[in-house]
């Protein structure tokens, strides 16, 4: 199935929503997460969203691809790889995940140390569950 042009509305529709959300609640954690959950939603819920991107080389996985990505924000779909877990790594900017099909155990950490020591962190779990498709955070 090839992606129609209606995906490529949705896909702008959720990039625009996403830039009014950060515009409006900033970082405001609670706020954001409940603006972005129905836009996600939305475009997560295109069956036709996997034929719709531009291939990247993505970290950790093998399927990676920009759906949009303007400078400030990208929005990327990619698969996981299933059964294996993914190593603690920062991406080093903010994020939010939709699931489009299946299940992800998904664990953010903080950070407690200072960062001082090369290749090693002292870690504290902020969040650890199990995530389905449509839902954000």
């Amino acid at each position: 199935m090839a992606a129609s042009p209606e995906t490529g509305t949705a896909i702008r529709a959720c990039a625009q929503a996403v830039i009014r959300a950060i515009e409006t609640h900033g970082h405001d954690t609670a706020q954001l997460t409940a603006a972005l959950r129905e836009p996600l939603a939305a475009l997560a819920a295109r069956p036709d969203l996997c034929t719709a991107g531009v291939p990247r080389l993505g970290n950790h996985v093998a399927n990676s691809q920009y759906l949009y990505y303007d400078g400030d924000l990208s929005i990327l779909l990619f698969e996981l790889p299933d059964g294996r877990p993914i190593d603690v790594h920062d991406h080093g900017n903010w994020e939010s995940m939709a699931i489009y099909r299946g299940r992800v155990k998904h664990t953010v950490y903080e950070r407690r140390d200072d960062g001082s020591v090369p290749g090693k962190a002292d870690l504290t779990v902020v969040e650890d569950r199990v995530r389905s498709r449509a839902t954000a955070s």
